[in-house]
């Protein structure tokens, strides 16, 4: 069996950092429940068959997690970004004072907060990170029971919805950068092409935000910004050179006079160095 981790994203900081990582200790079920919402039109003195079946809604999709809070003796379940403070999370007391709706908690209680589940589909150090299925969006609600017969455990579930999570009050800034296509066309290099945001804000996009790092490692980014004709392409060639054998994650952020615009989905791509 892998691992679940619920994480709170570091909205201050523009590289997508982490904030708080929670790993599931007893883990219990997990759904995904996707909605694909269509009305159907019968017309009249037609069968079923030639009904007319309209959609105008997108689809969404929902996780439902439940799992057991236990003492994990000692050992925080809650990870933070090296250098910050440790967060108590062992005793079944200290993981529920984690989640309570409290200044500094993991629960939302601020208009920018975003969070991440990651699902770990696998323990092995070969090449795990392929078995990772990420997903983005919120958590809208949190729940701990208590019941007989066993009276000093809780059981918990969370429900989180997938997609960017936006405030009417954001500012101007260009939305996510779409279609975004990593390759490594060569030993320890790595390349990027992507699209246009499908928004660009009040003011046009003058350059991209290239970020890269090695998986999972909690390494600080590394930026390349692009120039105007790459970024007029929407690609570049090696941006990164002389990489160690791993598997790297890569975001992008269009710029412009308001902004750096909202991150792209998360790309993996393994490199031989």
């Amino acid at each position: 069996m892998g691992k679940i981790f619920l994480v709170k994203l570091n909205t201050a900081d523009v590289n997508g950092g982490e904030q708080f990582r929670y790993e599931l200790s007893n883990f219990k079920s997990l759904t995904y429940d996707l909605t694909t919402p269509a009305s159907p039109m019968p017309l009249p003195e037609e069968t079923s068959k030639d009904a007319v079946i309209i959609k105008v809604e997108g689809n969404s999709a929902v996780l439902n997690i439940r799992w057991k809070l236990v003492d994990n003796n000692g050992v925080n379940l809650v990870s933070v970004p090296s250098g910050d403070t440790a967060v108590p999370s062992s005793t079944i007391r200290e993981q529920l004072q984690f989640f309570r709706d409290t200044e500094g908690s993991f629960a939302p209680n601020s208009l920018n907060d975003k969070y991440r589940v990651i699902v770990r589909l696998t323990d092995s150090t070969d090449f795990w990170h392929y078995q990772d299925i990420i997903y983005d969006g919120t958590f809208v609600n949190f729940s701990f029971t208590m019941s007989t017969p066993e009276l000093l455990t809780f059981n918990a579930s969370v429900k989180f919805i997938e997609g960017k999570v936006e405030n009417m009050f954001s500012a101007d800034s260009p939305s996510a950068t779409p279609n975004v296509v990593v390759t490594s066309p060569s030993n320890g290099t790595l390349s990027a092409s992507w699209g246009a945001p499908y928004e660009t804000g009040a003011s046009a996009i003058t350059s991209y935000k290239i970020q890269y790092r090695l998986y999972n490692s909690g390494n600080t980014w590394t930026p390349y910004d692009t120039n105007a004709s790459e970024t007029s392409a929407r690609s570049k060639s090696n941006f990164a050179t002389g990489l160690a054998t791993g598997v790297y994650e890569v975001i992008i952020h269009a710029y412009s006079a308001a902004g750096y615009g909202k991150e792209s989905q998360i790309m993996l791509k393994e490199v031989v160095g």
